[in-house]
């Protein structure tokens, strides 16, 4: 999904961007924090690399990588029984600057830059997926600060797919949290095909 075109499916609590007056009704401030988001990133792209590659040096240096992956999963993760399990997010999540330290960087905004450049996008994307002849699986934590639920409930819709399956207590990356249950998911899926 594209959050301009399904905004109400995306919702934050990050810190705002814009300094709004209190009298801007709440959808209009919630739009325009996501524009200027939008816009942040991307015109952090759309800079020449000698000025983006600095930028995203400085985003990743000195941050606490471990708080970063935490942050993207449930509470219940920063629990001392999960601390080997976060501790391999860390490892494999990291593992490109551990290998490339002089390019991890440009090999992240090229990506970037090719998903941005990509299209189709959004619900356009959606619509031709939905007529290919596929089944499709989505799966989603239910308090995953990246893609909501709701967004992916709304995905679901959009391809035609029957309702995501909602890992409880579970963040981003339910295949890291919730290894066993996303396997068994495949699992049922796959053997559903035949």
């Amino acid at each position: 999904l594209d959050f301009r075109e399904d905004a109400d499916a995306y919702e934050t609590d990050a810190p705002d961007l814009l300094d709004l007056p209190d009298a801007v009704p709440e959808t209009l401030r919630a739009r325009a924090e996501a524009e200027a988001r939008i816009v942040a990133f991307r015109g952090l792209l759309a800079l020449p690399d000698a000025f983006s590659l600095p930028t995203a040096r400085r985003i990743a240096d000195g941050r606490n990588l471990t708080e970063a992956v935490l942050g993207q999963m449930d509470e219940r993760m920063a629990a001392p029984e999960h601390a080997a399990t976060v501790q391999r997010c860390v490892e494999k999540y990291t593992e490109p600057l551990r290998k490339d330290p002089d390019t991890w960087d440009v090999g992240l905004l090229n990506h970037y830059r090719a998903d941005r450049d990509a299209e189709p996008a959004g619900r356009e994307l959606l619509s031709r997926a939905r007529a290919a002849d596929v089944r499709y699986l989505l799966l989603t934590g239910d308090v995953d600060p990246i893609i909501p639920p709701s967004a992916t409930e709304r995905a679901a819709g959009l391809l035609g797919a029957p309702p995501p399956i909602v890992f409880p207590s579970t963040g981003h990356l339910p295949m890291d949290e919730r290894p066993h249950d996303v396997a068994a998911a495949l699992r049922d899926f796959i053997r559903g095909s035949s």
